[in-house]
């Protein structure tokens, strides 16, 4: 009678077999431990500032493995954003082990959430007003530190992806020309209808570019383009 008490009093995060849902999770000290762990453990992989925090933890199952599984699903705050993130954390409590095993992130911030994101990771994005920014700033710095007398803009753009780091890091390909336009401050931002390409075509050049973006930061100082190479295309 008394091992069955004793075994009636341990909690439910510590079922067997496959992943079980616990109910009110933020009641559970070993799951809000987990949680805590993961949110740091995600801000040493972003190595950025501001920091996530936690805001919910808005499911979580556990599994028993050599030592538990925690199977997360937290809502945090990352700048301006609201981000959700689905995180697996391994822990072997007499090892004093925690290890986050995955983890992807998907911005709530929008009018639809994004794709999931791997923090760190390289994922391939569709055009939106973001990457046209990333795009439209990556050629203007191009062009204000190029010494040609035209002005220079994308034919073609391939290859565009987005890596989350201490903020949006985009890299993209373009086909760039030399444009009819001089280039000159009057004509920053001018695209091909108002300044055609020129039919000089040894002037088509292969660009790699990558622009980072901190929403954080002060608004002159949000865009940066971090590095670009060319080459005769």
């Amino acid at each position: 009678m008394k091992l069955i008490i004793l075994l009636g009093l341990l909690p439910a995060v510590f079922c067997t077999g496959a992943p079980t849902e616990q109910k009110n999770p933020e009641t559970i000290p070993e799951i809000v431990d987990a949680a805590n762990f993961a949110v740091t453990s995600l801000n040493g992989l972003m190595d950025s500032d501001p920091q996530m925090s936690k805001l919910k933890i808005v499911s979580a199952k556990t599994q028993v493995v050599a030592g538990y599984n925690y199977f997360l699903k937290l809502r945090v705050q990352y700048g301006s954003e609201v981000k959700e993130c689905e995180v697996v954390v391994w822990v072997k409590a007499w090892l004093n082990m925690r290890k986050v095993t995955s983890q992807t992130c998907i911005d709530m911030s929008g009018d639809e959430p994004a794709e999931p994101t791997v923090l760190g990771g390289v994922v391939s994005v569709n055009v939106d007003k973001e990457s046209k920014t990333a795009i439209s700033f990556g050629i203007e710095q191009f062009n204000s530190r190029s010494n040609n007398l035209f002005r220079s803009l994308p034919l073609k753009i391939t290859n565009l992806k987005k890596q989350l780091v201490a903020g949006n890091l985009y890299t993209f390909d373009a086909t760039i020309q030399s444009s009819s336009c001089r280039n000159t401050p009057d004509n920053a931002k001018k695209g091909l209808d108002e300044c055609p390409a020129s039919n000089d075509a040894t002037s088509k050049q292969k660009c790699s570019f990558k622009v980072l973006y901190q929403a954080w930061v002060d608004a002159d100082k949000q865009w940066t383009l971090t590095d670009f190479s060319c080459k005769k295309a």
